[in-house]
């Protein structure tokens, strides 16, 4: 399954090439329009050694992936295009926007560091708007992340994202921490200068089969809202019980809702 956790890793290499008048430093990420790829100068932006995709199927209703660089391609409805990079292991690289003359106007990527097995154990995400923005790349989030308990998880997964930090523009970040089943049991709110301005914490209840019953959520330490699940007569799992806090713990309202999501009056 192709991941969407954005991302690539940088590497460069020199090439000395006749007629030009220096050495060319080439980055090792692939770069790409709808019909080619090729390796670009980081001096003097030349395409090094333009080749024709070879696409392998469809994937989202794209193009499909080339088989050289592991990208693909999007066409969008004003000429634009959108293409996508992917590391070998699956985990989506890099995005590129691009208008209808094939200027780059935003770019989201990611430079991953890995277990030996080649799972994600580190991710930092950078973007740079080119229209909206200042042009320059910073950095907008990293994701850390842990080998699973018992191998994997329950949707195959041998590592977990157990911590992701957000960066905001003005300063502020946050810090949410996960379980193994991906369920957030932290999220911590920082101003610039690295105090704390809220915390909120999550607890879980399981049943024998290791399912969650109930989700109760606490902000600053008070209990803020709860959820009670239930099951229908196929099985499936619902948001029965829905109960609201205020800020000192008392509850104010308890809402209840069928299988189908409506609400019980």
């Amino acid at each position: 399954m192709k991941r969407v956790i954005f991302g690539i890793a940088l590497c460069f290499a020199t090439l000395a090439l006749v007629g030009c008048g220096h050495e060319h430093t080439i980055a090792e990420r692939w770069s790409l329009d709808p019909e080619q790829h090729w390796h670009e100068c980081g001096e003097c932006g030349e395409k090094i050694d333009p080749v024709s995709h070879t696409y392998n199927g469809e994937y989202n209703d794209g193009l499909g992936i080339c088989s050289v660089c592991n990208s693909g391609t999007f066409y969008g409805d004003n000429g634009g295009y959108e293409t996508y990079s992917f590391d070998e292991s699956d985990n989506l690289i890099f995005i590129g926007y691009y208008d209808a003359d094939g200027n780059e106007i935003f770019y989201s990527r990611t430079e991953y560091d890995y277990y030996p097995d080649g799972s994600a154990k580190y991710a930092g995400e950078y973007v740079c708007d080119k229209v909206k923005g200042t042009g320059e790349e910073r950095l907008i989030a990293e994701y850390e992340y842990l080998p699973c308990e018992n191998g994997e998880n329950e949707f195959g997964e041998k590592v977990y994202c157990s911590k992701e930090t957000s960066f905001c523009d003005d300063g502020t970040y946050w810090v949410i921490k996960y379980d193994e089943r991906f369920g957030a049991i932290e999220d911590i709110q920082y101003d610039k200068d690295g105090s704390i301005i809220s915390t909120t914490t999550y607890e879980y209840e399981t049943d024998e089969n290791g399912e969650v019953v109930s989700q109760t959520m606490y902000m600053d330490g008070v209990i803020n809202a709860q959820s009670i699940y239930d099951y229908d007569e196929d099985g499936v799992q619902y948001e029965a019980v829905w109960r609201i806090y205020d800020e000192n713990g008392e509850l104010t309202e308890e809402i209840h809702y069928d299988s189908d999501g409506n609400e019980i009056e």
